[in-house]
């Protein structure tokens, strides 16, 4: 059956579509399907996070769902049902699970229902370490996937050309070391896509490229859901990492520079904020640093994360709004509104029919027309 995307077409005439929510819940251990949960009210979704996106889930649950539920094991896929058709949303654990007496104001009588919270796989790696893990300049693709070896996980991991060094004691949490690996291998923070797929992909530029979601062509955003921030005031535009991995200088282009062979210092990388960024050190006159230090093996590794950096804590200009739900959002879209370009950072919807999605996304600029490099002499003089 072909895929019908025209229950996303919001332009003038159409708009009317059927839709409902599916709560599949599986066997732990086998994922057999168990049969379908029915929550009592609009259940909430949200996917947000800072060194890692996690999805997570709130449901109010029933008597007799709850009777036949397992909490320590079970699974519960969420899909969307749009036009005869399902679309995934991820699959879920529960973490939680809250008795909760409710009076019925008809007949007095109490009704117990359970409240519940599940997050999606990403509480599969959030396990500890029962050993020590180790790599020594190992490519950054292979240390994920070996961290990851056990778990039953389906991975989608892009290859990166940084090496990992590094050393986790037993009892740290594999998400933990997960995020420390994605940073050092230029990855953005990895995340379980809605085919419950764990992913992790190479930094790119949001501003180029097609966008994912072009709300200005249909105008599907709700306008008057529509609200900014602006912090250009105070937000970094440069940041500089510094790592005692290394005795090699490095810039915004990961050039390499000689160093004193007596007194090498720290291998240090930057990255600028594009000029055309309202808060560039070209617009305001003055270079205002956000300093990381970090364990690198390599300039080019420093670089990485320096590039990675800058495009998360150098954010300037942020807007969030609502649109109707749209299964297809996932994780790190490229989104097209009112002329600019954005990357989205998080999502959350109430999942009853009629609902809304509430988007953060954070401004992406173009490059500049010439881009900033220097010496490791230059970052340190703010030259």
């Amino acid at each position: 059956m072909a895929t019908d995307f025209s229950v996303f077409d919001f332009s003038q005439g159409r708009g009317q579509r059927s839709e409902s929510f599916r709560f599949l819940r599986r066997e732990g251990s086998s994922l057999r399907p168990l049969g379908d949960l029915h929550p009592i009210e609009g259940a909430t979704l949200s996917n947000s996070g800072t060194n890692s996106l996690t999805r997570s889930l709130s449901l109010l649950l029933g008597e007799d769902d709850a009777a036949e539920t397992n909490f320590v094991a079970d699974r519960v896929d969420l899909s969307m049902r749009l036009g005869g058709q399902e679309w995934p949303m991820g699959r879920y654990l529960f973490t939680d699970a809250v008795n909760q007496d409710f009076p019925d104001p008809a007949t007095g009588e109490v009704r117990t229902l359970v409240s519940c919270q599940l997050t999606d796989q990403m509480a599969v790696v959030d396990t500890e370490l029962e050993t020590s893990f180790t790599s020594i300049l190992e490519p950054a693709r292979s240390a994920i996937e070996r961290l990851l070896e056990g778990l039953d996980l389906e991975l989608l991991i892009e290859d990166s050309p940084h090496l990992i060094s590094n050393s986790w004691m037993a009892g740290t949490s594999r998400k933990q070391v997960l995020e420390a690996i994605a940073e050092l291998g230029g990855y953005l923070p990895p995340w379980f896509d809605n085919d419950g797929v764990l992913r992790a992909v190479q930094l790119f530029d949001p501003s180029e490229g097609v966008a994912d979601f072009d709300l200005d062509a249909q105008q599907t955003a709700i306008a008057e859901s529509v609200t900014r921030s602006d912090s250009t005031i105070y937000a970094p535009n440069r940041i500089v990492v510094v790592s005692n991995g290394g005795n090699t200088y490095g810039g915004s282009s990961s050039e390499k520079h000689p160093v004193d062979p007596i007194d090498p210092g720290p291998m240090m990388a930057f990255c600028d904020v594009p000029s055309t960024a309202p808060h560039s050190a070209l617009n305001i006159g003055f270079i205002r640093p956000h300093v990381i230090e970090i364990q690198a093996t390599s300039v080019a590794q420093a670089q990485a994360v320096a590039d990675l950096e800058c495009l998360t804590q150098t954010v300037a200009e942020e807007v969030e709004l609502s649109t109707s739900i749209d299964p297809r959002h996932d994780g790190w879209d490229r989104v097209q509104f009112q002329g600019e370009r954005w990357l989205e950072t998080g999502w959350s919807a109430t999942l009853v029919a009629g609902g809304e999605m509430r988007h953060s996304l954070q401004r992406s600029y173009p490059p500049s027309p010439q881009i900033l490099s220097g010496t490791a002499e230059q970052v340190l003089v703010g030259g």
